[in-house]
Order: C-alpha cells, then sequence, then structure tokens
C-alpha cells in the first residue's frame, strides 16, 4: 500500500475555503497498491523481484538497534508538522527545517534505502505533531493513512476559522460531524488540541454551543482532549464528553 506523508511541494499556493458545496462526503477509494514494498519484510510472494541489501558495510547499521532509534527520533522527530490533505495526500504548508530542504522532505532520510525505511518511518508518525488549519480534507483523513501508520499517530492539533454560523442540518455541519467520526479510528492518539475561533456574532455561537459539540461527545480518545473555544458559555450545560473546555476571545474584523 501507498504511504503518502509530508512529500512538500514547492511554491504551493494556500488553499481557499469556498462557500460553495463540494462532494466531500462520498466515501472515497482506498490508496493503490504500491508496485514495490517499501517496509520490511518483504512479500513472500510478488510480481515485482525485489532486492534489499543488508547494509553491512554501513556505519550506522553496525549501531545498535535502540541507538538507531535514537538518531531516528532526533532527525525526523520532535516537530509540529503544518499539514494539509488534498487529493490523497498530505502537503506541508510550511518550510521544513534547514537540511530538509530536498525532494522528499522529512521522507529523504527514510528513503535512502529499505532497511532505514523500515526503522524510521512509523517514528515520523508517532514523534511529531500533526497540525491541520482547514476543514475540507479532514473528513476522510483516516483514508489517508495506511491503518498501520494510523495508529502510530499520537499528537494532531487542529485550527478552524469560522466565517459564518454553524447550523445544525446544513452541508458544512455534516462535514463537522464527519470529522469527528474519522478522528475516532485514530486509535493511539494521546494528545489531540483543537482551537475553535469565529468571526460571527459569539452570541449566536453560544445559544447553539450544546448542538454544535455534541458529535465531539462521542470520542473515547485521546487521553488528552483540549478544547478552545473563542466564544463565551452558553445557558446550557454542554454534552459530556472527553474535552477540557477553555475560552478566549473572539477574533475581531478588521
Amino acid at each position: 500500500m501507498s504511504s503518502c506523508m509530508c512529500f512538500p511541494k514547492r511554491d504551493r499556493k494556500p488553499i481557499v475555503l469556498y462557500t460553495r458545496r463540494v462532494d466531500i462526503l462520498s466515501v472515497p477509494k482506498p490508496p493503490k497498491t504500491r508496485k514495490r514494498t517499501l517496509t520490511l519484510p518483504l512479500p513472500a510472494k510478488s510480481s515485482r523481484k525485489q532486492i534489499t541489501a543488508d547494509q553491512a558495510e554501513s556505519i550506522l547499521f553496525k549501531l545498535p538497534f535502540e541507538v538507531r532509534l535514537l538518531i531516528w527520533k532526533l532527525a525526523i522527530g520532535g516537530m509540529t508538522l503544518d499539514l494539509t490533505p488534498q487529493a490523497g495526500h498530505l502537503y506541508q504548508d510550511k518550510p521544513f527545517p534547514p537540511g530538509w530542504a530536498s525532494k522528499y522532505g522529512l521522507l529523504s532520510l527514510p528513503l535512502t534505502c529499505r532497511r532505514a525505511y523500515s526503522e524510521a518511518i512509523d517514528l515520523l508518525y508517532s514523534t511529531n505533531v500533526l497540525s491541520f488549519s482547514i476543514r475540507r480534507g479532514l473528513v476522510h483523513l483516516d483514508w489517508i493513512f495506511l491503518p498501520q501508520r494510523l495508529r502510530k499517530i499520537t499528537d494532531i492539533r487542529i485550527g478552524w476559522y469560522f466565517k459564518r454560523q454553524l447550523e445544525v442540518g446544513t452541508p458544512m455541519f455534516k462535514e463537522w460531524a464527519s470529522v469527528w467520526q474519522s478522528l475516532m479510528s485514530f486509535s493511539g492518539l494521546k494528545t489531540l488540541r483543537v482551537d475553535l475561533r469565529i468571526l460571527e456574532d459569539s452570541h449566536t455561537w453560544s445559544q447553539s454551543e450544546v448542538e454544535i459539540l455534541e458529535p465531539l461527545s462521542h470520542l473515547t480518545q485521546p487521553d488528552r482532549f483540549e478544547l478552545s473555544l473563542s466564544w463565551p458559555a452558553g445557558p446550557r450545560e454542554l454534552p459530556t464528553g472527553i474535552y477540557n473546555v477553555s475560552r478566549v476571545s473572539r477574533i475581531r474584523k478588521r
């Protein structure tokens, strides 16, 4: 199966969210089967003959496995990756750190050889914060990642900026609810931070926040769920959930 994590796209313009309705709620096609297997062990039966060198002459692979893991973590972990899902792939919105300005970005190191890929690829998902600031495309986020990679993701941050009211029963709300349904598939998720910012009248959001936050109440993980809202508390009690709510001032129009 193919993996589509963090291939940078140079000179890429930010995606603009239009208010027109798009057909994003239909079930997407699963990832295409990769012609060449990247992760060891190789399949017993394959239409293509694949050869993997044991890298016996490499100084790196003469080190203990535990030491190599520390090297992989220092090289490709401990970062916040600002990502945008698009057409079944993930693109990074901001430049990579110095030293990673190459064709494959953070995948440059794992793609040096199949053995390095097999040892390091899971750390790319488990030791970085995956940050998203766009709703569109998150609906089927669980389809973008291969199941074995999805289970390794531990930390996600999402920032949403609403220009208009989120009304129950509208296509926009169906999209909203589908995002939370998708996040239920991230079984290894430990930390989720969500920032909701509005430009509209905060009073309207306060009155309907119970209905707006109802889809969030179905999440049973992660262990830590921080939810930041930019409108004051409404008159009704919020749905029971695993999230911790904080309130900040809403964005003001200029």
